[in-house]
């Protein structure tokens, strides 16, 4: 049978489709992302030729049956290297770019409902934490298993082990996702949590070098981009201490160091400390709308 590989608008999922049937006249909704347009708007690739037991149609039988973790990462290079851990491990990974399209992917109307999610702390859109909060809340998705994932591969001294997950099981640093992701997802999705020492090790036993981001940043866009990062990683490192300080209504007011030390790092990378200050007011703006708070005076 003639098919037509064909990828969704919204989020790029890979889908195959009888050719005769990719037409204005039908309207495909996208697995992943619940995204609905007509069949021709899924842009099309490539044409194959496969029937059931070539290698495209094997592939798609094979993914229909695997359990589906969602990925939530703007990072392509961080997206691929969790997909390739996934898949190694026995899961279909739906890789998704914005906290909109992680909740979307993870609704439980869809057809087929995630197995577990793993999502970076520095998504785009709706914040990652408020992501988990809103998972948590709803009967079908209160006990799926979600990953947090560490946004910076660097070794630096805001780090040390979060003691406040948002209401997610686990989290792993960037380096740790080709051999720990997969196994930490079979074991929550056994027992519902992970001993710590299953999941962190020292660095230099790292396998995920490529990851580590070393060009500085080359405008605007790129240098906001870093910051959202770096005080996304802090949130994470220090949860307990960044929730008081949204109750006081100043997110980071008891994390001083913490701050300082991804300033530096922000600095180092030879981006305008301004851009910084600035991405700090936005995102404890965005913190004390996400908890209710309110900006307390300076």
């Amino acid at each position: 049978m003639t098919h037509r590989v064909v990828f969704c608008p919204s989020c790029g999922a890979r889908y195959e489709a009888p050719r005769e049937l990719v037409s204005d006249q039908l309207t495909l909704l996208c697995g992943a992302c619940g995204h609905a347009a007509s069949a021709t708007a899924f842009r099309g690739q490539t044409e194959t030729h496969d029937d059931d037991e070539g290698p495209a149609g094997a592939r798609a039988l094979a993914d229909a049956l695997l359990p589906r973790v969602v990925v939530g990462h703007e990072v392509p290079s961080a997206a691929r290297s969790a997909a390739r851990a996934l898949r190694a491990h026995g899961y279909a990974p739906v890789c998704v770019r914005s906290g909109e399209l992680a909740l979307a992917a993870c609704d439980p109307a869809m057809p087929s409902p995630p197995a577990a999610l793993v999502l970076d702390v520095a998504i785009p859109g709706v914040l990652a934490f408020q992501v988990v909060e809103q998972l948590r809340s709803a009967p079908p998705t209160r006990e799926l298993p979600i990953i947090l994932l560490a946004s910076v591969f660097e070794r630096t001294r805001y780090k040390r082990r979060p003691t406040n997950l948002y209401g997610a099981n686990a989290y792993l640093e960037l380096h740790h996702v080709p051999d720990k992701l997969g196994p930490a997802i079979d074991q929550l999705r056994r027992s519902g949590e992970v001993p710590p020492d299953r999941l962190q090790a020292p660095v230099e036993r790292a396998r995920a070098a490529s990851l580590r981001n070393t060009q500085p940043p080359d405008d605007l866009e790129a240098a906001e981009h870093l910051a959202r990062r770096l005080l996304s990683d802090v949130a994470l490192y220090h949860g307990d201490e960044l929730a008081d300080g949204v109750r006081r209504g100043k997110p980071f007011s008891s994390l001083g160091s913490a701050v300082d030390a991804a300033r530096e790092l922000f600095r180092e990378a030879g981006a305008p400390g301004d851009v910084f200050e600035v991405e700090l007011s936005r995102f404890s703006d965005r913190l004390l709308e996400r908890g209710g708070g309110r900006k307390a005076d300076a």
